[in-house]
């Protein structure tokens, strides 16, 4: 999903000058994410997924079109039923697209004798605008071990839903988990990553200027002074030390409050790395893809433990 809206500096400031500094990283994911999205702090692009109920309108009907299309790819059967009829309809292994039309007439090689599709999914994920829904499904041998995985988009036709893209992983190949996302995977994390990435060095550019107009209104007070001292009696000159003096201690709150919100930006953007790069070091072979079953970024279980901790006030 492309970013339709980018976040607008003074709008951030103002958002994250309202959170209080020893806030916790929730509340800025929020703050980034409203402004972004021009919503409310509950957009789908922080994260947040549909209520149960909605994610089981899709995921209890998605083993039965995955066996289907299996089925059919074991035995020759028509593999594009389990497909929506769509132009958009893809079909990938081995880097190789197969559109709609054409879907029949691929080989699948992970659908041999000797291999079943287990019955329930690895991971599956309705996305936060509810229009698809993403899951991921291993395929045994006799013995129990992962010989492949599939990576399947679903999205709803005539109010059935049926697969819109499904990517085939081998043996050779590598996959990633499936993640939580809004309304194309991978968007939540991708976004947390740029717009973090975006508004830090924008904050940056902001502290720097708070620095300098800092610096000013030192000159500024410090060549008052020295005027008064020249006419200690002058009233004007006293109240121009005054004003100096207020615009200093204002410029130093803005900086300091500057420099907070550059703190938290460092941590929201260090948060967000650190989930890419968890879910690169779990992108493995379909061998080993029985741990995405359990998986979840520091971030999530962070969340987790903020969440059950506020429930127990």
């Amino acid at each position: 999903m492309k970013v339709k809206h980018m976040i607008h500096g003074a709008a951030m400031v103002s958002l994250l000058a309202a959170v209080p500094a020893q806030a916790q990283y929730p509340v800025y994911i929020d703050a980034i994410a409203a402004v972004l999205a021009n919503s409310g702090p509950n957009t789908c692009i922080t994260g947040t997924a549909p209520p149960e109920k909605e994610i089981d309108e899709a995921r209890l009907p998605a083993p039965q079109v995955m066996q289907r299309y299996f089925d059919a790819a074991l035995n020759g059967g028509r593999k594009s039923a389990a497909f929506r009829d769509s132009r958009k309809t893809e079909w990938i292994a081995a880097g190789v697209t197969v559109l709609s039309a054409d879907i029949d007439g691929a080989s699948d090689p992970i659908a041999i004798t000797g291999h079943r599709l287990e019955p329930q999914p690895l991971r599956f994920f309705r996305a936060g605008d509810y229009r698809t829904a993403l899951g991921q499904w291993a395929v045994v041998n006799d013995a129990g071990d992962i010989v492949g995985v599939y990576d399947g988009l679903f999205q709803r036709q005539q109010g059935k839903w049926k697969l819109q893209k499904l990517t085939v992983y081998g043996a050779d190949d590598v996959v990633a988990p499936a993640m939580q996302y809004c309304a194309e995977p991978g968007d939540v994390t991708a976004h947390r990553l740029s717009v973090s990435q975006q508004q830090l060095e924008a904050q940056k550019k902001r502290v720097a200027k708070a620095e300098a107009s800092l610096a000013k209104a030192e000159i500024k007070l410090a060549a008052s002074e020295v005027k008064l001292e020249e006419r200690p009696q002058s009233t004007r000159r006293k109240t121009a030390v005054e004003t100096a003096q207020q615009r200093l201690e204002s410029r130093q709150d803005k900086l300091e409050k500057r420099r907070e919100e550059l703190t938290d930006l460092r941590e929201f953007h260090t948060k967000a790395q650190r989930d890419v790069d968890e879910i690169a070091a779990i992108t493995v072979a379909p061998a080993e893809t029985r741990q995405f079953t359990s998986f979840e970024t520091t971030t999530q279980k962070e969340l987790a433990e903020e969440k059950a901790a506020a429930g127990d006030r």
